[in-house]
């Protein structure tokens, strides 16, 4: 049997709604869905330590900020309401992106040098393979 047991909550103030996440072996990253009472809180990118106090916060290079993905040293970001992906800098610069194979694009991962990627439109969910080549 598996158990899991709460050991910690972190209230991020004024962040409201918190997509993607992944960790790069020192940090947390978030994606935050922007929103809240009076839009107060903007899309963004957050960087998290353990004790969960934020450490930066940059502007998301786009509307829906979803999916996260480390692969050292750039964060990579899907974004479901451009239809992108997003390479970054650990400082939030865009350092380059393509759009999406899919509509909707949510869920993003590495695996090698194989990009997965998940979408969601109208039903019809997908598992994407993309096999990303740099120049």
């Amino acid at each position: 049997n598996t158990k899991f047991e709460e050991t910690g909550v972190f209230t991020l103030e004024p962040i409201y709604h918190l997509t993607g996440i992944t960790w790069d072996k020192e940090n947390l990253w978030v994606a935050n869905n922007g929103g809240g009472a009076n839009n107060t809180s903007p899309e963004s990118i957050l960087m998290i330590n353990k004790k969960g106090e934020i450490l930066h916060s940059y502007t998301a290079p786009s509307s829906k900020p979803a999916g996260l993905a480390w692969k050292s040293p750039y964060l990579w970001h899907s974004d479901w309401s451009s239809q992108m992906i997003f390479k970054l800098g650990t400082n939030g610069n865009v350092v380059n992106y393509f759009p999406a194979p899919r509509e909707w694009v949510m869920g993003i991962e590495w695996q090698d040098q194989y990009l997965w990627i998940t979408n969601c439109k109208n039903g019809y969910d997908n598992l994407i393979k993309l096999e990303v080549t740099e120049k």
